[in-house]
């Protein structure tokens, strides 16, 4: 094991290994996660003001951001909770339960939650941006970072311009 590791550190010599190898890193955590998001869900929630509750949701291929506000009272305080649950893909999505979609466009979504939707006083907004649209960059950026050849250096050794000053 000490072999590997040795490997390791001489390979990250140089910036570009180093935040090629951190790319790689981290676009195998956002596919581990990806592959998750296909059958769990998970979420964490937090009020963030007197009126406001934040959740931050990974499902169905999708990173999602939520706000839901409270119209007519306050939300009790509530410090982060973290929440899973396996997808069930035999429940049939109900046309009233459909957002109100602000835009739609190759897995990037934004749109509302009504109060009618809701069934009481709040009302949501939420951001939806697909795992592809982070892993793919990564892994693209990662693979030209470590694959790529570094350019060479135009610049002369302080010896050689000395020698070439007295010429």
């Amino acid at each position: 094991m000490s072999d590997f590791f040795k490997f390791l550190i001489r390979f990250s010599r140089g910036w570009r290994r180093k935040i090629g190898l951190s790319l790689l890193l981290m676009s195998c955590v956002f596919m581990g996660g990806w592959l998750r998001s296909i059958f769990v869900a998970d979420s964490i929630s937090w009020t963030s003001s007197s009126n406001a509750c934040e959740l931050f949701m990974s499902a169905e291929q999708n990173l999602t951001w939520q706000t839901t506000y409270d119209i007519e009272g306050l939300l009790p305080t509530m410090v982060p909770v973290w929440h899973s649950c396996a997808l069930d893909f035999t429940i049939v999505d109900d046309a009233a339960d459909q957002p109100v979609w602000r835009w739609r466009f190759l897995g990037f979504e934004a749109g509302e939650f009504t109060t009618q939707m809701t069934g009481d006083s709040s009302h949501g907004s939420f951001c939806s941006i697909p795992y592809w649209s982070v892993t793919v960059p990564f892994t693209l950026a990662s693979v030209w970072l470590l694959l790529s050849k570094p350019c060479k250096s135009n610049r002369m050794k302080i010896t050689e311009r000395a020698a070439n000053d007295f010429a």
